[in-house]
């Protein structure tokens, strides 16, 4: 065949080491339900160097079944792809550009020319299921998918633009196992840029979520979660399946707080109380909380956290972490006037306690209980023993509530603003 507008239908694979078409025209293969393969090149005359009126010009136009290619096919006209049709890339194939219309399917581990896509692009093949197809500068357009085979290990098949590529349509995912939360697939990568973004993911696991990434040559879909109940919202009863990536234990959300407050210099403030006329004063002037608090007086002391306890529940939409904490032992300045009046050093040791922050949570719908709020926090049991002053030790027992007050009230004071920025956006999982 040769002639101008020529066309050949129903193409076999029974080829020497290649085929030539001199003229112009278009090799339409229309082959509902069966599948061929040319192994050998297809090249048009200007192709293999003809001229004048020799030279010509040929396409495809797949119309119906599975055609594929191997070899170096250097035809130079256009190919089309229709609904029902497949055009397997093995090999190489240049030309203007392949145009995939509407039910019509580009796959390979090949090389193909420019893409435009309003069908589906499944690099890969049966033999290599993740293998990879390149072409030049590929283009969908919204409705369009691009199918990408995965294992559960984080490694795909492959879409690779050795120009820029232009995304519109979805991205489906067909997973050979489930894939663990954190796993990451890049499954998309080009030389030039990327413009526009896919319209979303679907798979043939519903169970899987997860979040596609752009970067600036990249396309990656990393596993956020792969259980049922992230995808139907969260069911208490159901409590079960893997949790969300990026989640902690309870445990390790409990030493949030102990984590963040421990080492923190307190500054108590001056505390005064007076018993049967006697007046005692403690951490007042000249003792001054410098140079940790350059501008105020008071004892300077340093507050100990460990690791809390989680309580609360999805149901009150609340969670406290009571978190004990200590004070190392400190001496403070003490002054008495009254009946007896001086001055003297009073130790304080063992002040221990705990400080419980509450914080505002819900269901997140990923199998975990997410952090919004931190609204309040509280000191709670704190106690203390002291030593010297032995001339007032009748009115220390009275004194001590008063210095624990100063001491919770510098814990609240100190800590709370540290405590507002732990925990808040983390997701718990599971839950206690």
């Amino acid at each position: 065949p040769g002639n101008a507008g020529g066309t050949i239908y129903g193409l076999g694979s029974a080829f020497g080491s290649g085929l030539f078409l001199q003229g112009t025209g278009t090799l339409t293969f229309n082959l509902p339900g069966l599948s061929y393969a040319i192994s050998d090149a297809i090249a048009d005359a200007t192709g293999s160097g003809a001229s004048g009126a020799d030279a010509g010009s040929w396409g495809i136009h797949a119309q119906g079944g599975s055609l594929v290619l191997g070899g170096n096919n250097t035809y130079s006209g256009a190919t089309g792809i229709d609904n029902g049709a497949t055009v397997e890339v093995n090999g190489t194939m240049t030309g203007t550009g392949i145009t995939i219309n509407p039910g019509g399917v580009l796959g390979g581990s090949g090389a193909a020319a420019n893409v435009l896509n309003a069908g589906t692009v499944v690099p890969g093949n049966a033999g290599t299921p993740l293998g990879t197809l390149t072409a030049q500068i590929y283009d969908e357009v919204a409705g369009s998918t691009l199918r990408i085979a995965a294992n559960a290990a984080g490694a795909s098949a492959l879409l690779n633009a050795s120009g820029s590529a232009d995304l519109h349509g979805k991205v489906h995912f067909d997973f050979s196992g489930g894939p663990a939360p954190g796993t990451t697939y890049t499954f998309l990568t080009v030389t030039g840029a990327i413009t526009g973004s896919f319209s979303g993911y679907d798979s043939n696991m519903p169970s899987v979520f997860g979040q596609l990434v752009y970067l600036p040559h990249s396309a990656q879909f990393t596993v956020v979660a792969n259980d049922l109940i992230f995808r139907n919202g969260f069911e208490i009863s159901a409590f079960q399946g893997t949790c969300r990536f990026g989640a902690v234990t309870a445990a390790q959300f409990a030493a949030f707080p102990a984590q963040a407050i421990d080492g923190q210099p307190l500054c108590i403030p001056p505390i005064s109380y007076t018993y049967s006329g006697e007046t005692i004063t403690g951490c007042q002037s000249p003792s001054t909380c410098a140079p940790t608090f350059p501008s105020f007086p008071g004892c300077l002391a340093v507050l100990r956290a460990q690791s809390g306890t989680l309580g609360g529940s999805l149901a009150s939409g609340a969670y406290s972490v009571d978190t004990p904490v200590q004070i190392d032992p400190l001496s403070a300045p003490v002054t008495f006037s009254g009946p007896i009046s001086g001055s003297c050093t009073m130790d304080f040791s063992g002040t221990a306690g705990r400080i419980v922050p509450v914080y505002d949570a819900e269901p997140d719908s990923l199998n975990g209980a997410y952090i919004y709020a931190m609204p309040s926090d509280a000191v709670n049991s704190l106690t203390t023993s002291q030593t010297g002053c032995g001339a007032i030790s009748a009115y220390a027992n009275f004194f001590l509530p008063y210095f624990e007050a100063q001491i919770a009230a510098a814990i609240e004071s100190t800590a709370a603003p540290t405590l507002q920025q732990v925990g808040v956006g983390q997701t718990i999982c599971p839950a206690p």
